[in-house]
């Protein structure tokens, strides 16, 4: 049976999996209620005291009213953590047509293998999107060990994968050349609400979604945004997320500390003639 968060009606989360192991002697009932009042914990203290987790777990609420999608997080298992030894988190949509924008076959959202000559990150879904949106099953492991920004900068990225999913805009269009380290747009704006997590939490570790950390010079709002060969390919898909998700934005803009040294999204909406791409 799955709880109820106490902040967000339409989010729930379910320890269930973890009774399965109780065959094995490693969990049961005990870790199972463990899990949920963990996970009650942590989205607590994100609602509390970040900005940035506010402003995404009102952003779900709504679209979750608006669309009749529900989001549920569920144990990363044992198991899933041997298949993904570096993270800590993934989101599972439960209607891949919905999750995709209306009238469009996106892409897949695959790595680029570089023993092939094709760039597999351009294979195009077989089906063409509604724009519904999708109720999303995420995966995730409050007691995961390393520091606290990093736990909780999983879950940041992971529940914005998830709006995006309950919003029916996922299309995980590959990154140009100069943005190559994202892989695709879904990765560069998850990693972009990330690094502002973290910034907002004290931390000066910024990083690409392939987990090199950004130069001194991008780690600033300005110097991320600033009149460059990165800078302009920043600056248009900072554009993009803005214009696709202005509630989620204006949120992130207003609840986020005026100090916080990263923020894109801040310096951008208040300074749009000032970045204007075209």
């Amino acid at each position: 049976m799955s709880r109820i968060d106490d902040n967000c009606p339409h989010i729930s989360f379910n320890g269930d999996a973890l009774v399965h192991y109780s065959k094995q002697g490693a969990y049961g009932d005990k870790a199972k209620r463990q899990f949920e009042d963990a996970l009650s914990r942590t989205l607590s203290v994100l609602w509390q005291e970040s900005g940035t987790g506010r402003a995404l777990l009102l952003a779900i609420e709504a679209t979750a009213m608006e669309n009749g999608t529900h989001l549920e997080i569920v144990p990363f298992t044992p198991k899933e953590q041997k298949d993904r030894p570096k993270s800590a988190a993934f989101t599972s949509v439960l209607f891949w047509e919905k999750a995709a924008p209306k009238g469009v076959r996106g892409f897949v959202g695959k790595v680029d293998d570089p023993k092939t000559p094709q760039d597999e990150r351009f294979e195009r879904d077989s089906f063409r999107g509604t724009g519904e949106g999708s109720s999303v099953e995420m995966h995730y492991n409050p007691f995961a060990l390393g520091d606290r920004v990093k736990r909780f900068g999983f879950l940041v990225h992971e529940l914005f994968h998830a709006l995006r999913d309950m919003s029916g805009l996922r299309n995980p269009v590959p990154t140009e050349p100069a943005l190559s380290s994202y892989v695709n747009h879904e990765e560069y704006f998850a990693m972009l609400l990330e690094n502002i997590y973290r910034s907002e939490a004290g931390s000066d570790t910024l990083v690409f979604y392939d987990s090199t950390e950004f130069p001194e010079d991008q780690k600033t709002s300005v110097g991320f945004l600033t009149n460059t060969p990165y800078g302009i390919p920043n600056r248009r898909l900072v554009n993009k997320l803005v214009n696709q998700m202005t509630r989620l934005c204006s949120n992130v803009r207003d609840l986020v500390d005026l100090h916080v040294k990263f923020h894109p999204i801040r310096e951008f909406m208040h300074h749009k003639m000032k970045y204007q791409v075209h």
